[in-house]
């Protein structure tokens, strides 16, 4: 089964050089763009893919959702930040997810229930190189980039084993 994705929503689109919210541009706008490369995404890795906007300041008095080109997008409730949205469906969650966001808050609340947890820049990253292989008609694990520490001990070209892990949980996305 593929991994499901939870993306904080703002937090990816204020990280994107592309997707950044220009003055002149309605947010509604910038939304839209970052849901077409979603999909575009879903499509080439076969994932699943939830996204959560935040609504605690004009939000409605419910939460909301909807499903546009394959993507579930969540809205918080008004007075709710997308964080506890995200959180919930963590501690719900029964299957294997990834969360998206740059947020040290979730990011540790993900590790404390054994969820794995990529930087927003990073995702970004994954998103470019996956729409680049497609391009080029490359295998992208063939192309992985592997960083090199002169900190650890051992083998200098073995990832530590909490990297190794991660990257094999985050190999389908």
């Amino acid at each position: 089964m593929p991994p499901k994705v939870i993306i904080d929503g703002y937090n990816l689109l204020h990280v994107s050089p592309e997707l950044s919210v220009r003055r002149e541009e309605l947010l509604e706008n910038a939304r839209n763009r970052l849901i077409e490369k979603l999909s575009r995404y879903k499509s080439q890795k076969n994932v699943s893919v939830a996204i959560v906007f935040d609504g605690w300041k004009g939000g409605m008095p419910t939460q909301s959702q909807e499903k546009l080109k394959g993507i579930k997008i969540i809205y918080s409730k008004l007075g709710e930040k997308a964080d506890e949205v995200i959180k919930r469906i963590i501690a719900d969650s029964s299957e294997e997810v990834v969360v998206v966001s740059s947020d040290r808050e979730i990011r540790d609340f993900a590790e404390k229930h054994n969820t794995v947890s990529v930087s927003s820049s990073e995702f970004e990253r994954k998103i470019e190189m996956a729409s680049l292989y497609q391009m080029k008609g490359y295998d992208e694990e063939d192309y992985e980039d592997r960083k090199v520490s002169t900190k650890k001990r051992g083998n200098p070209k073995k990832l530590s084993k909490a990297e190794r892990k991660k990257r094999a949980k985050t190999k389908k996305l």
